[in-house]
């Protein structure tokens, strides 16, 4: 929700601005969607090693992933380097913060 708020308040300067944004948003978003189910596939004590071996393997697609992304983004879809940043670090900045909205609403 934040990163399309934040890519309606990019269309006040341009749709270049606005679509780097989006395009920042999405290449945190989805390395970390794919580490996430990664790492929450398996639960128990019993699946310790497969946690772990999931847990590295995760990280390193997570990693290789960012920085295709971050390729494409200035190859292919000529996004502009200060927005495409700036919605990157926002919505790192949100993954962050939001087990202390969590904590905190209830």
């Amino acid at each position: 929700m934040t990163l399309l708020i934040l890519s309606a308040i990019g269309l006040y300067w341009s749709v270049d601005v606005a679509r780097s944004l989006f395009f920042g948003g999405v290449i945190c978003i989805l390395p970390g969607a794919y580490f996430s189910y990664r790492y929450f596939k398996h639960a128990g004590a019993r699946q310790a090693q497969n946690i772990v071996r999931d847990f590295y393997w995760g990280e390193l697609v997570k990693l290789i992933s960012t920085i295709a992304l971050f390729i494409v983004a200035f190859k292919f879809a000529a996004a502009l380097p200060g927005p495409l940043f700036i919605g990157y670090a926002i919505a790192m900045l949100c993954q962050w913060c939001a087990p202390l909205y969590t904590k905190f609403k209830n």
